[in-house]
């Protein structure tokens, strides 16, 4: 299992949730099984996009994707504040 997180300060959650949500089809079919969004406690505009990725491969091919730049841009994420990073499963606990 593979994991993207993209790490964002944007400025309308709003926008960037329905941007996130209108992609899924487009991400499923890249090879995406399931993500979700985290809002910093103290920070709401600091949001973290945690996806799932069939494989590596998968993962870095939307990382470096048109799409995804293009996506961050219609979801008022303040550039450059991005973070992207792939990540592989080496160890999976229930605790």
């Amino acid at each position: 299992m593979a994991y993207v997180v993209l790490e964002h300060e944007i400025t309308n959650f709003e926008m960037l949730k329905q941007v996130y949500t209108d992609d899924a089809e487009r991400r499923r079919r890249m090879g995406c099984t399931g993500g979700r969004i985290w809002r910093g406690a103290d920070d709401p505009n600091h949001v973290s996009v945690v996806m799932e990725w069939d494989t590596v491969e998968n993962a870095r091919r939307f990382t470096t994707s048109f799409e995804l730049e293009q996506a961050m841009h219609w979801a008022s994420v303040k550039a450059p504040t991005t973070r992207v990073t792939v990540f592989e499963e080496v160890h999976n606990s229930p605790f």
